[in-house]
């Protein structure tokens, strides 16, 4: 058993040898057959299969595509956003501080609008009426009277005008001076001049006339008719003539006090209301001035209402253009041109001290001015804006140096990589400081 088991092993063991052998043969010979064809497979597809893997072609394709599209889109994204930060969103600030000076005013300032208007007369009337009694008509017959100047221009010698001297309108209505006069000679090229009383040559309303400048006919056809003439400065009144109904003056004065008054109170009140951010209103200037129609109740029978109509006059001045009066006063660089503003304007005193023979824009007007604070340049925004569109940020100093009223100037541009100011006006914003 042992001889046949050890045979059996043996043999065993020598036929196991050789399969063994054969099998690892084929095994090497089918791997290097499948590399030489994996090899070929490769080789062909690099030189261009015409049947190449189809699904992984068009997969690398897809994804390629979509890649190019996606940073395409990035692109134009970003492209997008620096186009509409520089051009559609740009904008530029201007933080500016004006010039400013302290001053400190307590007098007396007198203004005149010879130059121009600093002062105006703000007015605004009321009217209201009553019955009053009337009696019968009368005829009244009356000559118009007034005070007139006469003037001699013609030489250094006085002239002698003897009473009854006539004086001629343009339109030829007479008057007559009430007493003899000595017209003096002129000084250099200043007439000699006095005053006199005179009145119509005859009855009427139509004498009552405007201020005009008369002729003296008693000169004409001599050297002397253009060198003398006369001018009333007030109107001729008192010319009447016809039949009228008579108002007694008690009836009349009570009709005024009871309308007056309450008319004054109302225009009174509108007054110191007065608002207006472009002028100073000189409230303790309110003066009332009174009409009535007394004459047409003197001539149509069937009236019988008595108006009263008040009028108030108050002098109101132009901020700016009074602004500019203190800086020529305080300030010894200040042109006269340009423009500034008072800058505390509640703490501004003015008070009337005196005024010419009315309030009116061509008279002049004294008044009480207290103010301590200070006087700004007022900057024209509009104009520095204009002069910016579309500017380099290089020319910005030599712009702002045009004005003599700003203090600093910054300019601030966003985006911050821009060089150059917006070319549209909105764009642009100044601040003041």
């Amino acid at each position: 058993m042992k001889d046949i088991k050890k045979s059996t092993s043996l043999d065993l063991r020598s036929n196991r040898i050789p399969i063994i052998r054969g099998a690892s043969t084929a095994t090497r010979r089918l791997r290097d057959h499948d590399r030489q064809i994996s090899s070929r497979v490769e080789e062909f597809e690099r030189e261009g299969d015409i049947y190449p893997p189809r699904r992984r072609i068009v997969n690398k394709e897809k994804k390629t595509w979509k890649l190019e599209i996606y940073a395409a889109a990035f692109l134009i994204i970003i492209a997008t956003g620096i186009y509409l930060l520089t051009y559609v969103f740009n904008s530029a600030i201007i933080n500016i501080t004006p010039r400013s000076v302290e001053i400190s005013q307590n007098s007396l300032i007198t203004l005149n609008n010879d130059k121009s208007t600093i002062f105006e007369t703000y007015e605004l009337s009321e009217k209201s009426s009553t019955d009053i009694k009337k009696s019968n008509s009368v005829d009244i017959k009356s000559k118009a009277k007034g005070e007139i100047t006469i003037y001699n221009n013609y030489d250094s010698k006085a002239q002698k005008l003897v009473k009854n001297t006539r004086l001629q309108t343009a339109d030829g209505k007479v008057f007559r001076v009430d007493n003899a006069v000595i017209v003096p000679g002129k000084n250099g090229n200043i007439p000699g001049s006095i005053k006199v009383m005179a009145q119509a040559d005859t009855y009427g309303q139509e004498y009552n006339i405007a201020p005009t400048q008369m002729s003296i006919p008693g000169f004409k056809g001599t050297v002397k008719y253009a060198g003398f003439y006369a001018k009333n400065e007030n109107a001729m009144s008192g010319g009447d003539m016809g039949k009228r109904f008579v108002i007694s003056n008690q009836d009349l004065k009570d009709a005024e006090t009871k309308l007056i008054p309450e008319l004054e109170s109302k225009l009174r009140e509108k007054m110191i209301a007065y608002n207006d951010s472009n002028y100073i209103a000189v409230q303790d200037s309110i003066k009332f001035v009174y009409e009535n129609n007394k004459d047409l109740l003197t001539k149509q029978d069937g009236l019988k209402v008595y108006e009263q109509t008040v009028k108030a006059q108050m002098i109101i001045i132009k901020k700016d253009e009074f602004a500019k009066v203190l800086a020529t006063l305080h300030m010894s660089d200040y042109n006269g041109i340009d423009n500034v503003i008072i800058a505390n304007i509640k703490d501004l005193k003015i008070n009337i001290s005196g005024v010419s023979d009315k309030a009116s824009s061509s008279a002049t007007v004294t008044l009480a001015t207290e103010y301590k604070g200070s006087i700004k340049w007022n900057i024209d925004v509009e104009s520095i804006k204009k002069e910016l569109v579309g500017k380099s940020i290089i020319d910005f100093s030599v712009i702002m140096g045009k004005y003599a009223g700003i203090d600093t100037a910054k300019p601030s541009l966003s985006p911050m990589w821009l060089h150059t100011f917006p070319n549209s006006l909105n764009k642009i914003k100044v601040q003041l400081e």
